[in-house]
């Protein structure tokens, strides 16, 4: 992983985006982790598959690898009836995970 995530400034996650969002596949690939992690951000597996698609399109084959297990993961997840964002459990009646508070869309 880059510096920039060892980095005890509390901007790293702006930073990181800011990177990512201007291409840089080091930066896509350390913002996936977090959100894969949920390291200095809300955990979200969505996010982080947004992030390694973008890091593995350019090549990065941790990306790559990330970019698969992160996949599988979204789809066990929702094959078994839970949050493809954190893994959290749906209310029955509003459909919302009572861990990130997103509501279920698939």
């Amino acid at each position: 992983m880059s510096d920039i995530i060892n980095d005890d400034d509390a901007s790293k996650i702006e930073e990181l985006t800011r990177l990512a969002e201007q291409g840089d596949s080091d930066a896509q690939f350390n913002l996936g982790w977090c959100y894969t992690f949920g390291e200095d951000v809300e955990q979200d597996y969505i996010k982080a598959l947004y992030w390694y698609t973008k890091s593995a399109e350019q090549g990065d084959e941790l990306a790559k690898g990330n970019l698969k297990d992160i996949s599988e993961r979204i789809e066990k997840l929702k094959e078994i009836g839970f949050c493809a964002h954190c893994g959290g459990e749906f209310d029955d009646k509003t459909q919302i995970c009572s861990v990130c508070g997103k509501k279920k869309d698939y």
